[in-house]
């Protein structure tokens, strides 16, 4: 029977695969005309599409629980802010420290594996930022809002991030092609697994509502 969780997963997951075709797009359509241009657009390259991810994805989440709960609209900044902070900012954190590895911390990264100061940084943003937006809005119109659910939150944010990169980086090496429907194709179905995983990780905000939201 098709119920509100599984109506809950299709459209997580075809929010969070539109918004990111459509943040590609974005991205893709536009052409940089100076050096400087060029060098912003490879600097906040994924600042598209995780916009669009979490856009989609958040709005598409507010349209089935607004009815549910009635001051839910931050829902949809909490989920795009989040996406955009976790990947973007991320990525920028990486950019610094290698930029910056021959210099004022050469000390640092000299004297530790490479992999272990843009990890130490990256890993409280991957942790923190997207989970606990979205959390400070299910901890006012669930009846579960512990640290539990915290926990679970960002252990989803965590996985579902990292199965998007590995299934880029797998659809990278084995489809290669300009046609631009197959490529839409290939974007969608790598999408859907984490899709699924934010639907799972989000799933109480309809499962265990209160009687009456607190205001947010």
């Amino acid at each position: 029977m098709f119920g509100k969780k599984q109506l809950w997963y299709l459209t997580t997951v075809f929010g969070f695969a539109i918004g990111t075709a459509v943040g590609w797009w974005c991205l893709l359509s536009y052409e940089t005309s100076t050096p400087l241009q060029a060098q912003l657009m490879e600097l906040f390259f994924w600042v598209f599409p995780a916009g669009g991810a979490g856009l989609g994805m958040g709005l598409v989440q507010w349209v089935s629980i607004r009815r549910i709960h009635k001051n839910t609209y931050l829902w949809i900044l909490a989920t795009a802010i989040g996406v955009i902070i976790m990947i973007g900012g991320a990525l920028l954190i990486l950019t610094f420290t290698s930029y910056y590895g021959g210099g004022h911390l050469s000390w640092l990264l000299s004297n530790l594996p490479g992999w272990f100061v843009p990890l130490a940084i990256i890993t409280p943003i991957i942790i923190f930022t997207g989970p606990f937006l979205q959390w400070l809005v299910l901890r006012h119109v669930t009846n579960n809002y512990s640290f539990k659910e915290f926990l679970k939150l960002g252990m989803g944010w965590i996985l579902a991030i990292i199965i998007l990169g590995i299934m880029f980086g797998l659809s990278a090496k084995l489809v290669h092609t300009r046609n631009d429907i197959l490529n839409l194709l290939t974007l969608f179905v790598t999408t859907i697994p984490s899709g699924l995983i934010f639907a799972h990780s989000t799933i109480n905000i309809i499962k265990n509502p209160l009687s009456e939201s607190r205001r947010l």
